[in-house]
């Protein structure tokens, strides 16, 4: 006597058919009872809080235009290297391998991250399109070169003060 009913089948369709009712009992998802949409909150219009990030932008975005601080202080950062190496400006920011052109080139990576806010990204868009990881690269090399060599370190503190006072110049018209 067996404890389970069983029933004689006379095709495999008849399985198949009591195989997917059975899924089908077992195996369903039970229907959700339809949401009740939530009633709309309305709420007077009143005047924005000033956010304090604002001014910050509006700064930024005035660095960032043309003909702003921030392109003359590219252009004077190059023209102090240029004239303390004897390259020119497009020389600095052209694609030249040379080791000389190189060290200008990292020198004015240096000096525009201390003397701006500019990230690596805008630095390497500055000067030649390059990419962020050059930039990093050129400033760590220069850093390790301040540590090691004072006349080095003399030549950027004299490079950075010329800069410093051109910005304050700048600043002063």
């Amino acid at each position: 006597m067996s404890l389970v009913p069983t029933k004689e089948y006379t095709s495999a369709a008849e399985i198949y058919a009591a195989r997917r009712a059975l899924r089908a009992q077992f195996y369903a998802k039970p229907v959700p009872k339809p949401a009740k949409a939530p009633e709309p909150i309305i709420v007077a219009p009143s005047e924005p809080e000033p956010d304090p990030r604002e001014k910050y932008l509006r700064d930024w975005l005035s660095l960032a235009s043309p003909g702003s601080r921030r392109a003359s202080c590219t252009t004077s950062v190059l023209e102090v290297v240029a004239k303390h190496t004897g390259f020119d400006r497009v020389a600095i920011i052209g694609e030249s391998r040379r080791a000389p052109l190189v060290r200008a080139r990292q020198m004015a990576y240096w000096l525009l991250r201390k003397h701006t806010t500019m990230s690596f990204p805008h630095i390497g868009s500055k000067l030649g399109g390059r990419d962020h990881t050059t930039i990093l690269s050129g400033f760590n090399k220069i850093e390790f070169l301040m540590a090691e060599d004072r006349d080095f370190a003399a030549l950027m503190g004299v490079l950075s003060a010329e800069i410093a006072s051109k910005a304050q110049e700048g600043r002063s018209r």
